[in-house]
């Protein structure tokens, strides 16, 4: 099966997330040999549990039955990855039906490069701030930041307690819980099954949550008291993701225009190095 970025999010973990987060959705993937199409509907619209649906491996494999799903239900999201630079069969079939494509920028870095190489990358702010926080934490003797991951000794009292944390943290910066306890206890499930680690400053004042597989690591949540906490641990992130063997380290959606909010996260996001990817989304709301 040919791999492909943000994976991760697709995981059975991952799909039980979406489940509780914004569910419930009928499952309706489609397997065919090594092929999938990741596809589920609610409220008679195709989506792939709340995100985009995806096809992984030959969408040719399986557009029969995506051709049976849209007929049935013509409201969809999809997302084509555009690997090798070509469209897959699925965006050639909804092209061809009138549906038209809207262009997702995303940021990924190359973990194949050297740690000196992707230090480089960094946004010169970044470095000083990088190095000024490991100066203060070398200057009182810490250990900084500290990774929490299964197979490190962590045991299901250390990881919920982690979680829990999190979770008031989360509730600090936004002022309001944004999610449901579920979706906080499949995370640290993620943790527990090796397919997350959460990173986290010594006094817990900033934590960030990276969703992996063996060769992508995605950037999922992160929550700090001060802007600047947050660059070194999410540095730390990166390493530690190319440490696991990933080759990729995906930072998320970029925005250039519309709402300045999403505009500055995009602009913090790149500021980490790596290049900007092109995707095309069918049938998503504009914002």
């Amino acid at each position: 099966m040919q791999k492909m970025s943000s994976l991760p999010l697709y995981s059975e973990l991952g799909t039980r997330y979406q489940q509780a987060y914004s569910g419930p959705y009928n499952d309706m993937t489609v397997v065919i040999d090594d092929s999938r199409l990741i596809i589920a509907c609610k409220d008679g619209k195709l989506s792939g549990f709340g995100r985009p649906a995806i096809c992984v491996g030959d969408a040719n494999k399986v557009l029969p039955a995506f051709k049976n799903l849209y007929e049935a239900f013509p409201n969809i999201w999809y997302m084509d990855y555009l690997r090798d630079n070509k469209l897959d069969a699925i965006s050639a079939f909804l092209l061809k039906n009138g549906l038209a494509a809207q262009f997702y920028y995303t940021q990924i870095i190359d973990l194949t490069a050297t740690k000196e190489q992707l230090h480089a990358q960094l946004r010169k702010s970044y470095k000083n701030l990088v190095n000024k926080y490991q100066t203060y934490i070398a200057s009182n003797g810490w250990t900084d930041p500290e990774i929490l991951e299964s197979g490190d000794n962590s045991g299901d009292n250390d990881i919920n307690y982690i979680i829990e944390n999190f979770r008031i943290l989360h509730w600090k910066m936004y002022g309001r819980f944004t999610r449901n306890e579920e979706t906080w206890r499949l995370q640290a499930s993620m943790i527990r099954q090796n397919q997350a680690f959460v990173y986290t400053n010594y006094d817990k004042s900033a934590m960030g949550l990276f969703i992996h597989d063996k060769n992508t690591c995605y950037y999922g949540v992160n929550s700090s008291c001060g802007d600047e906490i947050s660059h070194p641990l999410v540095w730390s992130a990166i390493l530690h993701a190319k440490t696991l063997g990933c080759r990729e380290f995906e930072l998320g959606e970029q925005k250039f225009k519309g709402d300045e909010k999403l505009m500055d996260i995009s602009y913090f996001k790149r500021g980490f190095g790596g290049s900007t990817k092109l995707r095309l989304e069918f049938g998503k709301e504009k914002e």
